[in-house]
């Protein structure tokens, strides 16, 4: 219950403003604990009692505006994920190439009638035939790879943390598209050698297997290196783009055959003989280029958008901390010479709390004397 005179949204709004100095001084290491103690120590700013209700009014309109800007900027980030999401399948369906291959039809060779030992898995891949264009192919991922490197996972069991060794890969090393090099772990020579099927070569492509489908395509500076049982690597045959693999394998159809595929409930993982199954639709060359431009032109400007979100994001996690500062400043709002001063107000605020006090101490005696008389 507050005393006469303050104002509750003030205080409110002041206990915000303070957090972080209260953060400060609580004690604990799980949970952060502020003794009664400590916070009576805390700082208090008194306003002029009319004066409250102005900064309290003018926070909750000026707040309002920022929580309301705050929550459209929160609207984009999945935009952009479906932006990107719809990208990736416009690119693997052959419509984002579809004025191209008008423009350049001497550059497309129908393979239409070319039909793979794929196109015989007929109930499992008719939405990918229903949509694709007749100079695209379609085949199982085994038959997408070069012919002297199958598609395999690698080391079971790594063995102890060296700080020299043989880096390998693991699922939680691929973050966004790309390989975490510098928290990749090493194994010994020895047991790399016993897994040498999976050893890796700058432009393979990765792919998560257990938990997550993450796709990343190999840097040059991994040369030699492995990757866990976790991670299956797949090397595109001369005729397949390598960026173009990782769009298909990152396309939500593909990731969605992925899923339906997933075995065990406690850790699901896709079983390799699935995972050599995946149909992948192959466009001609010269379109498997510019599928790769196009889209990672698009994805660069979704990029650049997203960096521009945080960017005001983090200007609007800043500004409400500010607009707090301004207030108890007593900058946000016109000082009015006709409020009650704030001293005067305090020594209010003390002689309420005394007489308080003083009804309270008497309550207490009435209370004794009753009970002393019986």
């Amino acid at each position: 219950m507050l005393p006469d005179g303050l104002d509750s949204r003030f205080v409110y709004y002041y206990l915000r403003y303070i957090k972080p100095i209260a953060e400060q001084r609580a004690t604990g290491t799980t949970f952060k604990e502020l003794s009664g103690g400590v916070a009576a120590k805390l700082p208090f700013l008194v306003a002029p009692e009319r004066e409250q209700r102005r900064i309290a009014d003018k926070l909750d309109t000026v707040l309002a505006r920022v929580d309301a800007c705050r929550d459209r900027l929160a609207l984009v980030a999945p935009m952009l994920k479906q932006f990107r999401q719809s990208v990736l399948a416009a690119a693997v369906a052959g419509q984002l190439t579809e004025a191209w291959r008008r423009e350049n039809a001497d550059l497309v060779h129908s393979a239409h009638d070319a039909k793979t030992n794929a196109e015989e898995d007929v109930p499992e891949i008719e939405r990918w035939l229903v949509s694709l264009p007749k100079s695209w192919r379609i085949r199982r991922a085994s038959e997408a790879v070069a012919a002297d490197a199958e598609i395999v996972y690698g080391i079971v069991q790594p063995g102890p943390k060296l700080a020299e060794g043989v880096p390998y890969v693991r699922g939680m090393d691929i973050v966004d598209g790309r390989i975490q090099v510098h928290q990749l772990l090493r194994t010994s020579p020895a047991i790399a050698k016993k897994y040498a099927r999976a050893a890796l070569k700058g432009g393979d492509v990765l792919l998560g297997i257990i938990r997550a489908t993450k796709v990343a395509i190999v840097p040059a500076e991994l040369e030699g290196a492995n990757i866990t049982q976790g991670t299956a690597r797949f090397r595109p045959s001369n005729s397949l783009s390598t960026r173009y693999l990782a769009i298909v394998l990152e396309a939500p159809a593909t990731q969605r055959w992925l899923h339906a595929h997933y075995r065990g409930i406690d850790m699901p993982g896709l079983n390799l003989a699935d995972v050599r199954r995946t149909p992948i639709p192959v466009p001609p060359e010269d379109e498997q280029a510019e599928i790769v431009r196009r889209v990672d032109s698009l994805l660069a400007i979704a990029d650049g958008l997203e960096t521009k979100l945080k960017s005001a994001q983090s200007a609007m996690d800043r500004l409400t901390p500010a607009i707090l500062a301004k207030a108890f400043r007593g900058d946000l709002v016109p000082q009015d010479p006709s409020d009650e001063s704030a001293a005067a107000l305090l020594k209010r605020l003390k002689a309420q709390r005394s007489g308080e006090s003083k009804a309270s101490k008497g309550a207490r005696t009435k209370r004794a004397q009753s009970v002393a008389g019986r």
